[in-house]
């Protein structure tokens, strides 16, 4: 009887499913960048978030913030049997 018990009272206290909307800090390491580059983008108008959020409670999804990345990637051409080397 009492695992009954215990087991309904886990249920009870089973927690929320995690929210779709990440905070600046959450998509700054989504993306790889610090948070004033997310920041910088939602005010130039680069990355969406709802407009009803100030400076400290910002949020967006993960759709957005992989969308910016995109429109923002500078593709690399290699030539064929060209060696490739980082600039250092």
């Amino acid at each position: 009887m009492p695992d009954i018990v215990s087991k309904a009272a886990g249920l009870a206290e089973s927690p929320e499913p995690p929210s779709p909307w990440l905070t600046a800090a959450e998509a700054a390491k989504r993306a790889k960048v610090g948070t004033e580059p997310i920041y910088r983008a939602v005010r130039a108008g680069r990355l969406r978030s709802p407009p009803n959020y100030g400076r400290l409670s910002l949020r967006c999804l993960a759709a957005w913030v992989d969308a910016w990345l995109e429109a923002n990637a500078t593709p690399i051409e290699i030539a064929h049997g060209t060696p490739f080397r980082v600039a250092r």
